[in-house]
């Protein structure tokens, strides 16, 4: 196997881990934010798939405009939970950055619980 996509499959599968330590632990801002990074993964490499640019993104021997839809689909997600590790590993390294990246939840929390109206 070459090195770039032993690198993608394994920030998929850390990408996999953390989703489902999220949802175990009912953590659902880190749920939501990692789904949301694979979707916009995904529909980022869609779009692009579809512009004149695509044949000189090189996928292998084939380029991205020719690549099939699931080929497309775990460039995506690979893309985004490669953001997604990328950005945890820079706040990692770097504890000096004073600027705090918000939470997709503004209070970094969600309540599931249905509750009848005026309760």
């Amino acid at each position: 196997m070459e090195t770039l996509p032993a690198v993608g499959l394994a920030v998929v599968i850390y990408w996999l881990m953390t989703l489902a330590k999220n949802v175990t632990n009912r953590n659902w801002n880190g749920t939501l934010t990692q789904v949301v990074a694979g979707v916009v993964g995904v529909a980022a490499v869609c779009i692009y798939a579809q512009t004149d640019w695509a044949e000189a993104v090189n996928v292998g021997e084939e380029t991205l405009a020719t690549i099939n839809g699931w080929e497309l689909a775990l460039l995506g997600v690979t893309l985004g939970a490669g953001a997604g590790a990328g950005s945890d590993v820079l706040r990692a390294v770097n504890t000096s950055d004073p600027s705090v990246a918000p939470t997709l939840l503004p209070d970094g929390s969600f309540d599931a619980t249905i509750t009848p109206h005026g309760r």
